[in-house]
């Protein structure tokens, strides 16, 4: 009985001691566009720089071979996986080891959805410096091309192409400071000329001005006798129809009259006619022939 007791303790001190299985803990998937290189089944995941979890595998995502699917175990059973948290490849340039780091956002959110099989899946984010230390192939090439490019530069044939470049440009540099004195001529005669223009124009503005003024002076005096006139013609227009409306009245009085006397010239003409007939009787038959009939004219048969 002790020595069975023992055995179980001794166990559960083994066990105690020993570290996580790797295997064990919740489990999560995170799918990487780049390069894993240096990232190694067992090699540790990490939160704010603290070990949390291991790799559990490294696969290519099944139909996509742009995607290597990372599953991790995280071991620490207080750290809460929340959605936005995102795994980052961080690497070793000078071992070439690389580990996952986890950053989770500010505050407490929802636990990440788990699906049938209990895995759930971390969003991966590029880590910059990271990615380019977990595959510094394409850095390294481009350092070997930028020192090419330096060592082809510092060649005596690129030194001369240097100098070559740098006397072309200080004899442009020449032809331009001896342009300069005739561009500084030309821009000091273009400010005497902009000078006179505005001058000429001032005094131009001066004698508009002096010149709207006696326009408007004469102007005023003209207009002012042009009404003055226009009243005088319209006060004589209306002494005219006034003398015109009398002179009408007149020659209307003097048509009536007109007519009057000439009815009563006519009747004394008649009279006087009457008149002298009976005169003419009366010397021709004396004073009986006004009261004998008139004679008879001779009757003379046809033949």
């Amino acid at each position: 009985m002790v020595v069975a007791s023992v055995f179980v303790a001794l166990v559960g001190f083994i066990m105690w001691i020993t570290p996580d299985d790797p295997r064990k803990g919740r489990q999560y998937d995170i799918l990487f566009d780049q390069s894993v290189s240096g990232l190694l089944e067992g090699s540790s995941v990490t939160f704010a720089g603290i070990p949390v979890g291991r790799v559990q595998s490294i696969d290519l995502e099944p139909g996509k071979p742009d995607l290597v699917r990372v599953r991790i175990a995280i071991t620490d059973k207080e750290l809460p996986i929340v959605e936005g948290t995102t795994a980052a490849l961080n690497g070793d340039l000078i071992f070439g080891a690389a580990l996952i780091s986890l950053d989770a956002p500010r505050g407490m959110g929802r636990p990440i959805a788990l699906n049938n099989d209990g895995i759930g899946v971390i969003p991966a984010k590029n880590a910059g410096l990271g990615e380019i230390v977990s595959d510094p192939g394409p850095l390294v090439e481009r350092i070997s091309r930028g020192t090419d490019m330096l060592l082809e530069l510092t060649s005596a044939q690129g030194q001369r192409e240097i100098s070559a470049r740098l006397d072309a440009t200080a004899k442009s540099t020449a032809a331009l400071a001896q342009q300069s004195a005739t561009i500084d001529g030309q821009i000091a005669a273009s400010r005497a000329t902009l000078r006179d223009t505005t001058t000429m124009a001032a005094d131009y503005a001066k004698r508009a001005d002096a010149m709207d003024q006696k326009l408007s002076a004469q102007g005023s005096a003209s207009l002012r006798q042009l009404r003055q006139a226009s009243a005088e013609a319209r006060a004589t227009l209306r002494s005219l129809d006034e003398r015109l409306g009398a002179t009408r009245s007149s020659a209307q009085g003097l048509a009536k009259r007109s007519a009057d006397l000439g009815t009563r010239a006519r009747a004394l003409r008649t009279t006087v006619s009457e008149v002298r007939t009976g005169i003419e009787q009366v010397e021709e038959g004396g004073l009986g022939s006004l009261a004998a009939p008139p004679a008879l004219p001779d009757y003379k048969p046809k033949k």
